[in-house]
């Protein structure tokens, strides 16, 4: 592991961040083989590559119900009573079916994990050689392995396995950024790889400067057009290096109260000391200088946070501007389903649904007349759910320029890249990409904002006219409008701030 950190990613900043990459790695894979062995030549054999939990709690559908009652009731929310019943929260994810030769792939990195497995503890020495399931396999070729009529698609497995320095999921997010001129869509838990957007401002800075030696027009410069949807971090922790990430595509200002302790952090430090006095002054200017030296390191001192200076020092003064010269387009997204029955007035919970709902009550609470956030009932005991509720994302998804696809288990942060176990499948194929895209848009932005053809007029149209149906959405929230033709889009926002430790 740690010489996959070392080889990939071998600075990622923070103490804490650092030590638990290399000694806390997990196994997140989550891919299901079905009649691999038994299926020999027999059609039904295939496989499920997926960012899904193999758990009923997370079980939603593409309608996002406010409150579905197909989901599981959330007891954790600790109703105290209630006319309604509280169910779990949307959720998102994707699985794609796979079949075919890729299904050699998919068995192959199961049986490396199960034979590796079986050669610890009690069952030492009965992995591998002949009474693995490796070699128990073998005979199975790609060939023996039927395809669908008509299948065409060339698929490709890619992982994160430190043990055998394996990330190549890492290199295939690299290489299919590298290469768009269009647009790249992110759909994913935790946006947390400030490499990532460094990487794109660095290819298309390259673009840039070759369009420029080739003496084209600014005109010629077509721009690319960054789509990330994500969900507000689950943890405290989470906020600094999602800031950094979020705010290298120029959304900083959407977590507000963390982005004015980084900008206060940026005023402090750039504060000048006062210019000492000549010798022999009088003892008044003497004063005045201690005074204002004085002054001075209390003001550096008041806003002396390592975290914040940190985020200070990873997202540029002017990212917009930096952004705007490179051609690059961004918006980031999250999901919010509305309450079109309005259930949440017979419904008294005791917790709400994230740490960031819980961190804006807070808030609210501060500048009430009446000591209360907007969601407690007038007793002051219990919660009254809002008329929003978040779509935790829990997918990793990622389209470039309708001709690619990934998606599986890997989270766009360090953790997925270099050091825990994972597992995702990708495509170079325009039919299915653009189909796939043209679907995820139409569900989350509304069917009249799903792409339509791809082509850069279109996706540029598009990509602007999701801007302001994420504006209209949220400034509708405070005033409990419905969102626009079905859709789940909002700026991205996360209202707390600093926390004690950062980690991601």
């Amino acid at each position: 592991m740690t010489a996959n950190i070392a080889k990939y990613l071998p600075d990622q900043g923070a103490l804490i961040e650092d030590i638990t990459l290399k000694i806390a790695g997990t196994h997140h894979q989550k891919p299901v083989l079905i009649d691999y062995e038994a299926g020999k030549g027999k059609p039904n054999t295939c496989a499920y590559v997926m960012g899904l939990n193999s758990v009923t709690d997370y079980w939603d559908s593409t309608d996002h119900l406010y409150n579905d009652p197909r989901r599981e009731i959330n007891f954790s929310s600790g109703m105290a009573w209630k006319e309604s019943v509280w169910y779990r929260k949307p959720y998102r994810d994707y699985a794609i079916r796979v079949q075919g030769e890729a299904l050699y792939n998919i068995n192959e990195n199961f049986v490396q994990g199960w034979d590796s497995a079986q050669s610890t503890g009690l069952r030492l020495g009965q992995a591998g050689g002949t009474n693995g399931l490796h070699a128990r396999r073998a005979s199975i070729k790609p060939k023996d392995i039927p395809a669908p009529d008509g299948a065409r698609h060339r698929a490709q497995i890619v992982r994160t396995q430190p043990e055998v320095l394996d990330a190549t999921i890492l290199k295939a997010y690299t290489l299919a950024s590298s290469n768009a001129v269009n647009y790249i869509y992110v759909e994913n838990q935790y946006v947390q790889l400030v490499d990532w957007p460094k990487l794109v401002k660095k290819i298309r800075s390259q673009y840039r400067d070759g369009m420029k030696a080739a003496k084209a027009s600014p005109a010629d410069i077509t721009p690319l057009h960054l789509f990330v949807v994500m969900p507000q971090p689950e943890r405290w922790e989470m906020v600094p290096r999602t800031y950094e990430t979020v705010g290298q595509l120029g959304a900083a200002e959407g977590m507000g109260k963390y982005h004015n302790t980084v900008q206060g952090k940026r005023k402090a430090d750039a504060l000048q000391p006062p210019k000492p006095p000549p010798e022999g002054v009088h003892p008044f200017e003497q004063a005045n200088y201690n005074k204002a030296m004085h002054d001075w390191m209390v003001a550096r001192q008041a806003d002396d946070s390592a975290i914040a200076r940190d985020s200070a020092q990873a997202v540029p003064v002017n990212p917009k501007g930096e952004l705007e010269a490179l051609g690059i387009k961004p918006l980031v997204a999250m999901l919010m389903t509305f309450d079109t029955g309005n259930e949440a007035k017979d419904i008294r919970i005791s917790s709400r649904d994230n740490a960031a709902q819980g961190a804006q009550a807070d808030e609210e609470a501060k500048t009430s007349k009446s000591g209360r956030a907007s969601d407690v009932d007038s007793y002051g005991v219990e919660i009254v759910p809002k008329r929003y509720r978040e779509i935790y994302i829990h997918s990793k998804l990622m389209f470039v320029d309708d001709v690619y696809t990934t998606l599986g288990s890997a989270n766009l942060n360090a953790r997925s890249m270099v050091s825990d176990s994972e597992f995702n499948i990708c495509t170079a194929d325009y039919d299915f990409t653009r189909a796939a895209r043209c679907e995820v848009w139409g569900n989350i932005a509304g069917k009249d904002l799903d792409g339509g053809d791809g082509s850069q007029q279109v996706t540029a149209k598009t990509h602007k006219s999701w801007i302001e149906r994420m504006d209209r959405n949220t400034k509708g929230r405070t005033e409990a409008l419905a969102p626009e033709n079905g859709s789940f889009i909002y700026r991205f926002e996360d209202p707390r701030g600093e926390p004690l430790m950062r980690f991601a």
